[in-house]
């Protein structure tokens, strides 16, 4: 599903009027709008409108001390909402950790308590044995600078579909994209300026 809809860009493209040439032009339209999705996730490196719980694998735990904090686990992904984790095989209680920031999703850490970690003195574990269900991005919802953005470099893969001004991304194998060399550098200043948060990558400190 892209981040803005076929209806939208019409309407961008044409001023508001259906009869207007570019609404004839569908199929071309849809790719630009899955371009320009695409494009918007290689900026910021996040996902938005995420609508379905997904796994995540994970093994290292941080052990250090906060006051009466316990263990602490860095994601690799922004996590919006926490469906479940299991630690080799066992169901963690929910009252046993929360997402960190506390009440500030999209969460990059999960933190337990140590009263009732599941097990104080396991200090080893699995490879992939902490699985963590929930809704892995940056939001559920598409923000309206993320619709926008979209829209706009959406139009101007459009416009510009003809132009010599692109290279092909991919193969015949994985899928060809033509995207342009020149593409509007105000839509990414604009996205890179709105999300400034970013990843941190395996059990390291932000």
């Amino acid at each position: 599903m892209g981040y803005a809809s076929l209806e939208k860009l019409k309407k961008y493209l044409g001023g508001g009027l259906e009869d207007d040439e570019y609404t004839d032009d569908d199929e071309v339209l849809t790719d630009a709008l899955e371009w320009a999705t695409d494009r918007v996730e290689d900026i910021t490196q996040l996902k938005f409108g995420v609508a379905f719980d997904t796994e995540r694998r994970f093994t290292n735990i941080d052990w250090r001390r906060r006051g009466n904090q316990g263990p602490r686990i860095w994601l690799d992904q922004f996590l919006i909402e926490i469906a479940s984790i299991t630690i080799e095989g066992n169901e963690v209680d929910d009252d046993t950790y929360f997402g960190f920031p506390v009440n500030e999703p999209p969460y990059h850490a999960v933190q337990f308590r140590w009263d009732n970690w599941p097990s104080a003195s396991l200090s080893i574990i699995k490879d992939n044995a902490i699985v963590i269900n929930g809704k892995w991005g940056y939001s559920t919802t598409v923000p309206k600078t993320v619709e926008l953005a979209t829209i706009r470099l959406a139009a101007y893969y459009y416009r510009e579909k003809d132009s010599q001004e692109f290279e092909t991304i991919g193969n015949e194998e994985t899928g060809e994209k033509r995207l342009s060399k020149n593409e509007p550098k105000y839509v990414a200043d604009l996205l890179r300026t709105k999300f400034k948060r970013r990843i941190w990558h395996g059990a390291g400190k932000p």
